[in-house]
Parts: C-alpha cells; sequence; structure tokens
C-alpha cells in the first residue's frame, strides 16, 4: 500500500490480525550420562540387566538404544523426564568380553554420544 493511505472497510467488518510467531527454543541434546551392567561376569548362558542414566534439560528422555555387543540391539521406550534411568534385560549365550553401549534420545529426536559399559 502506498504511504498516506489509509483502508477503508466496510460497515461490520472487523480486520482481524496475525499473531507473530513466537520462536520456538533450541532442543537441548540429552546425555547418557553413566551405564551399568551387572552382573558383569558369570557363566553362560548369563543373563544380565543393563542401565543406562540420563539427564536432559528439556526434560523429554524418551528412550535408549541399547546394543549388546552379540550383534543384537534393543530400543526402550520410557518417558523419564529430566533425569532418570533406563533398563533392559538381556541374555549372553557366548562366552567372551563384550562391550555394551546406549544411545539416549528425546522426544523431538535428538540423540547422546554413545555410553558404554
Amino acid at each position: 500500500m502506498p504511504p498516506g493511505v489509509t483502508p477503508t472497510l466496510p460497515p461490520g467488518v472487523t480486520p482481524t490480525l496475525t499473531p507473530t510467531p513466537t520462536p520456538l527454543a533450541q532442543n537441548k541434546v540429552p546425555s547418557c550420562t553413566s551405564l551399568s551392567v551387572s552382573p558383569a561376569t558369570g557363566n553362560t548362558p548369563l543373563t544380565v540387566t543393563i542401565t543406562a542414566n540420563a539427564a536432559d534439560q528439556d526434560n523429554d528422555v524418551l528412550s535408549a538404544l541399547f546394543t549388546f555387543g552379540d550383534g543384537q540391539t534393543q530400543t526402550v521406550e520410557k518417558n523419564v523426564g529430566q533425569s532418570g534411568s533406563i533398563q533392559v534385560s538381556h541374555v549372553y549365550t557366548n562366552a567372551g568380553n563384550i562391550t555394551t553401549q546406549a544411545i539416549v534420545r528425546d522426544r523431538d529426536g535428538a540423540a547422546s554420544t554413545a555410553c558404554t559399559g
């Protein structure tokens, strides 16, 4: 509209204002703060409980992807919020030294770096 021109609306018409969008806050990446395996040793078949401890400034830790080191993986979903733990049980059928990992994700899809145990 040219400067100095004022729009005129017909009688009974009310202008609708469009609100300015509020920018979304930057998503914070969750962290996997520790990973524990219990029991750590034993004879096969060995059933272990693996616990990933997680933290997130956005309070939306949702899941953990566990990699068991024997070719198997499992995702466990649990809305733990800001901080908490996610557990899974796994049976090892072959003897040997195994490295277990967990990657924690939040509801926005951000993923932590892997923590190992």
